[in-house]
């Protein structure tokens, strides 16, 4: 369990009665964290503020998160005895866990969840994807893989796929959630022999605004006409050019927002034609720095790259190219070419993150904070992503 400042409520009476009141700020969502065979007080301590905290819900909706690598039945036991109350919920088992198993009487029982983790260790029990057939009201959900998983896919807003090798199961998914607004994948294998054994026609997700993906395959697949922010990371040696032909002529989307992690010079002169409204650009790719900033910066009688661009965000040891970027922006800041560029006028410099862009490869499970409910789910490849949401 988190360490939590109990002691608050011993202050006075007043005190303990605000803190008992305030459920969005702490009793509409709890983390579980048991990663070691605890000792039997300390469970017993566990489910004692585990009660606290669903007495105080007050019959409301709540969210919860358990990270499990051993089984802690008298925790679960609690939530499931309460599932018609579950808002959003991320479950990371083992697959051979005695964990999984208490899951099943929640089947047919979580009419308000909306927003689904679920990540498991091993593999997905094949069971386990059937408990969750029924969700009426769920928008959000984060996989490792599609595997068996069975629903109304329709009703989702937010999928996210940590991988998929199976094309064609993945189309049939996709070809049904025309409601999707924001679709992940963290790798997305294509095998060479399906694609020879059968042709794909692209499934177009009509109101899909955000794309993160691991290289470009998935391009081939996809026509998004509503899409608003691409996100790429780590291109596979693909056929830049032929893909983003085709995606971008077929989708006819307008780009605001684009994220590029490790890309190559000539791989963004490809890509960035196709986006001559895009507002905020995030990359991280130090190899491609004095290009980059080459090309950004503004000449008489020449046409600017991204006239519209607002917000430039870059994860790289800027130092090294100092005199470019000076040049670079004040070309884009001058008198002779505001009439034909916006001025940037937020640029964030982050030279830490590039180094962890592997360690941000691994799935993990986080809490994103929703409007009106508790969001988890599998952590995004691009830290900045939200950050650009705000931008516009």
């Amino acid at each position: 369990m988190k360490p939590f400042p109990w002691y608050l409520g011993q202050i006075c009476s007043s005190w303990r009665t605000t803190f008992f009141s305030m459920y969005s700020e702490f009793w509409s969502t709890i983390t579980i964290n048991a990663h070691h065979r605890y000792h039997h007080s300390v469970w017993e301590e566990a489910v004692s503020v585990a009660k606290v905290f669903l007495e105080h819900t007050g019959g409301r909706p709540f969210s919860f998160s358990v990270d499990a690598k051993h089984p802690c039945p008298p925790i679960l036991d609690l939530f499931i005895a309460e599932s018609t109350r579950w808002k959003a919920v991320s479950l990371c088992l083992d697959d051979d866990d005695e964990n999984i198993p208490l899951l099943r009487s929640v089947k047919n029982r979580i009419p308000q969840l909306r927003s689904l983790a679920v990540s498991i260790e091993l593999g997905m029990p094949r069971d386990l994807p059937l408990i969750f057939e029924d969700v009426p009201a769920l928008l959000h959900l984060s996989l490792i893989q599609l595997g068996n998983w069975r629903m109304d896919w329709s009703l989702l807003t937010e999928l996210e796929l940590s991988r998929e090798f199976n094309v064609g199961r993945l189309l049939r998914v996709l070809s049904q959630a025309t409601n999707l607004e924001r679709l992940g994948f963290n790798k997305f294998t294509v095998n060479p022999e399906e694609l020879e054994e059968k042709d794909f026609d692209p499934v177009t997700l009509p109101r899909l605004r955000t794309l993160e993906i691991s290289g470009l395959a998935i391009l081939q697949f996809l026509t998004t006409p509503a899409l608003q922010g691409l996100y790429i990371c780590e291109n596979r040696q693909e056929h830049v050019a032929a893909i983003c032909a085709s995606f971008f002529t077929r989708s006819s989307c307008r780009l605001q927002r684009f994220g590029a992690i490790q890309f190559w010079p000539n791989e963004l002169a490809t890509i960035l034609p196709y986006m001559p409204g895009l507002q905020v650009l995030s990359m991280c790719a130090p190899t491609a720095m004095p290009e980059f900033l080459e090309a950004m910066t503004c000449r008489t009688g020449a046409q600017p790259l991204m006239p519209q661009l607002r917000v430039l965000r870059l994860s790289t040891r800027i130092w090294r190219d100092v005199n470019k970027f000076e040049t670079m922006l004040e070309s884009r800041s001058s008198d002779r070419f505001l009439h034909s560029v916006q001025e940037l006028k937020v640029i964030v410099i982050c030279d830490w993150w590039y180094r962890g862009v592997e360690h941000c490869s691994n799935v993990q499970l986080r809490s994103v904070d929703s409007e009106d409910f508790g969001l988890y789910s599998i952590s995004t490849q691009f830290p900045w992503l939200c950050d650009d949401l705000d931008c516009l």
